[in-house]
């Protein structure tokens, strides 16, 4: 008990530890990762993709607050508190774009969007992409307040063979189907005159 004091270096550590860890899982959710924060518990996923993975703006804040916190070592709390409430703006700005840009929409003759995943674009502080995936089609969509959608990328998904098929008994195959929710199989020529599955 005395080894967790208020103001003991192992307390302060182990403080540390636990804000790192729970800061990392949030910044991991910010920038898109769709994260089973609940599981085996609560199943789903959850994601908020406000900025991409690695945001330079993000990054930038963060760097500047460094800075800032060197610098003035006697008012510590008044710099952090500032820093904090700086990302919190630039958050609540990217909240805010990300609801006013308008989603694709889906039309009877494409199908319903079995999965739908939204990430935020590298480097750009109002744009978005939007991966939709139909029984028989993927597409990369981007987004941005007050414009429409532009289609950059559309797939095919084409019907699984038996050969697909029987790829997911596989454990690896399992995984990154568990892992990918966007996978899709495709068949191509090997070099022994079989085919491979990718």
């Amino acid at each position: 008990a005395r080894a967790f004091a208020r103001n003991s270096p192992v307390s302060g550590l182990f403080a540390a530890a636990w804000l790192g860890c729970l800061s990392h899982i949030a910044l991991d959710v910010l920038s898109g990762a769709r994260i089973q924060i609940g599981w085996p518990l609560v199943p789903g996923r959850v994601s908020l993709p406000l900025v991409a993975m690695a945001e330079p703006w993000l990054l930038a804040i963060f760097v500047v607050g460094a800075v800032a916190l060197a610098m003035s070592r006697h008012r510590p709390r008044r710099t952090a508190f500032a820093v904090v409430a700086s990302v919190a703006a630039f958050l609540g700005v990217k909240a805010v774009l990300l609801a006013l840009a308008p989603l694709p929409e889906s039309t009877v003759a494409q199908g319903p969007v079995l999965r739908r995943i939204v990430e935020a674009r590298w480097a750009s502080l109002t744009q978005w992409y939007v991966f939709d995936r139909r029984a028989d089609t993927l597409t990369q969509w981007r987004i941005e307040a007050g414009r429409p959608p532009i289609l950059v990328l559309s797939w095919p998904v084409v019907a699984e063979s038996r050969l697909v098929r029987d790829s997911r008994s596989l454990g690896t195959v399992r995984n990154f189907l568990g892992a990918h929710e966007l996978g899709f199989a495709g068949e191509v020529p090997a070099g022994d005159g079989g085919s491979q599955v990718l």
